[in-house]
């Protein structure tokens, strides 16, 4: 099979690489930037260690912290409006993919002034190539730091819109893992279980080929050796550092080999009901991972054997949550059950599935992941 493999931003990944930022810019004489960030990362003081390395190189930096999880329209378009007031020459996007994703939108708009942001859905809207992004990821899990898409809720349908293609790449990954020592226990697991099933659904992807299989069960051997000490010790840099290159490599994976079914599902539910991404696509694994099985066999068996695992997949899963202390629940109601499924089968991500879904299948694995609060009011 022939290897097609695009990785263009640039990725400078370590523990204390965060400090190179400011020569990174002078070198490509950068010398106003725009912050983009949330409230609970300003709290920490992230984006304010990201300022001062900027100003100590002489770099004037706005900051934007109004980025909310699951971003929509309105963070996008606030970033927007000081964009066009400051006048960036790159954004410096500082946290998870919310805050990524939000500046990889208003980069592609600040460069292609439609009048409503989903015109950029259409690939003929987007002329120009996006404003520089340099992404520096916060959480281990989403991968948005190397990808070219930007994941963003439409609340008038409501769905989550993926705007994205090649004009779209950061320019420049920072990936250091120190930014995540702060991240509490419950977002680490979150954000991690999210990078497996990225890994995951990649390697089943029909689109993946022998690299993209080879990269991401490397991904998924890291990120099943390295959670459970992330979330159980935060301090412990090895295990922060081994869950982050595995979710770096699960985000290169997914750019080139697309998702499943698993985010063909779950972008519903986030959209409906503003779950976290990585936790709702946890809560989905087991159902639709059994149901794809017989899709990919070979492969599941494969990465097994290479875990030295002598259970089936159910098993291994099962083993995996228990590690990790994972027994979350969640519920939807049972009117959304049509719409959540014609947009499943509609979505993007679905395509890629080693198996392609019926309307039957698809409610079938909502009754059985989200059963136990299913008549959620």
């Amino acid at each position: 099979m022939p290897i097609n493999f695009n990785s263009k931003p640039g990725i400078i990944f370590g523990a204390g690489k965060l400090d190179i930022l400011g020569d990174e810019l002078n070198k490509n004489k950068r010398e106003r930037a725009l912050i983009v960030t949330d409230s609970g990362l300003k709290a920490v003081g992230h984006p304010e260690r990201v300022k001062n390395i900027l100003l100590k190189n002489n770099i004037k930096a706005e900051v934007y912290a109004d980025v909310r999880s699951n971003p929509d329209r309105e963070s996008v378009e606030g970033l927007l409006r000081l964009a066009n007031d400051f006048s960036p020459e790159v954004f410096i996007a500082v946290g998870g993919g919310s805050v990524l994703d939000t500046a990889k939108a208003a980069g592609i708009w600040y460069t292609n002034q439609q009048e409503d942001l989903f015109d950029l859905e259409n690939p003929e809207k987007r002329k120009e190539v996006m404003a520089p992004v340099i992404t520096v990821p916060t959480t281990a899990g989403t991968g948005s730091e190397v990808s070219s898409w930007a994941v963003i809720t439409d609340h008038d349908i409501p769905e989550k819109i993926s705007i994205g293609g090649e004009k779209m790449a950061p320019s420049l990954a920072i990936v250091d893992p120190e930014m995540t020592l702060s991240l509490p226990p419950k977002f680490t697991l979150w954000t991690g279980l999210d990078a497996f099933t990225h890994a995951l659904e990649a390697y089943i992807s029909k689109n993946a080929h022998s690299y993209i299989e080879d990269i991401s069960l490397l991904s998924l051997q890291k990120i099943a050796r390295f959670l459970p000490a992330a979330v159980e010790e935060g301090s412990d840099i090895q295990a922060r550092t081994g869950v982050m290159l595995g979710s770096m490599i699960a985000g290169l994976a997914m750019e080139n080999a697309g998702l499943g079914l698993i985010h063909g599902i779950s972008h519903q539910i986030s959209a409906f009901y503003d779950y976290p991404h990585g936790l709702t696509n946890a809560v989905l694994l087991p159902a639709v991972l059994q149901y794809n099985y017989q899709g990919c066999k070979n492969k599941i068996d494969k990465f097994l054997a290479l875990e030295g695992y002598e259970g089936d997949i159910k098993g291994f899963i099962n083993d995996f949550y228990q590690s990790i202390n994972f027994e979350e629940e969640l519920g939807i109601k049972t009117e959304d059950i049509p719409e959540i499924t014609e947009k499943a089968i509609n979505n993007i991500n679905t395509r890629s599935n080693p198996v392609i879904p019926g309307r039957e299948d698809i409610k079938d694995i909502l009754l059985r992941s989200f059963k136990k609060n299913f008549e959620l009011e």
